[in-house]
């Protein structure tokens, strides 16, 4: 952490509890739906598979449930839409609050604005680590507010961060020979990385759950403490 502290601002502590109410609901809910995306995902797999092998018999065979998976792929994908619409700009909204709350509590030394605390995750290539730096600033910084700059971000960041980022890879393999057969084998490989990085999403936001709920508690706690001081 070599960035130099941010600029001091006045900033009035506003409380983060309903909006954190708010965001796990939706990120449970982003959880179980892109579980279910993963799980049609599986099944167009399955499926387009036997098709291109002519597999009469497997086609046959298919339980009732990986038939349904397969036809309610669409009106999954658009429940994960619209919840990603919502939980999205709702986490960045929070992120803001939490860091702007961090200031208002008075904790020294903090490197990044809440502007910024948002800013870094739309900047290409900084992108990939700067928000990891946020976030382990925030957490530090509400765990420990005298000392947070020696205070070391727990693992588990690491993990939720590795997961939001193999949550927003997409690989795509094309085949353009314009055939029937490469149709197939191109929407077969498309299954299986989305239904990947459906999987990879459904852990990201059981990861993300935690960490919002957690992070919550922790300024929760700085702000009683701070508030315990003030009238001592």
């Amino acid at each position: 952490m070599g960035e130099p502290p941010a600029k001091p601002v006045t900033r009035t502590y506003r409380d983060a509890r309903q909006m954190t109410r708010v965001l796990r609901w939706l990120l449970i809910g982003l959880a179980i739906i892109s579980a279910m995306v993963a799980a049609t995902k599986l099944s167009q797999y399955r499926v387009l598979h036997a098709v291109i092998g002519q597999d009469a018999g497997a086609l046959a065979s298919f339980s009732p449930m990986t038939r349904l998976l397969f036809a309610s792929a669409g009106p999954v994908e658009l429940a994960q839409a619209i919840d990603l619409c919502v939980a999205v700009p709702l986490f960045v909204i929070w992120l803001h609050r939490m860091q702007a709350n961090s200031f208002a509590l008075g904790i020294l030394g903090l490197r990044y604005t809440p502007a910024w605390a948002v800013g870094w995750y739309f900047v290409p290539i900084a992108n990939l680590w700067m928000p990891y730096r946020v976030m382990q600033e925030i957490w530090c910084a509400n765990r420990n507010p005298p000392g947070w700059q020696y205070d070391p971000a727990p693992r588990a960041l690491i993990f939720w961060w590795l997961l939001w980022l193999a949550s927003v890879v997409y690989i795509r393999i094309s085949f353009n020979d314009g055939t029937v057969q490469d149709v197939l084998l191109t929407e077969m490989s498309d299954a299986k990385s989305e239904g990947v990085r459906a999987a990879f999403r459904a852990a990201s936001a059981i990861a993300s759950l935690m960490l919002v709920t957690l992070l919550h508690q922790l300024q929760e706690r700085a702000t009683s403490q701070r508030l315990a001081h003030v009238f001592e």
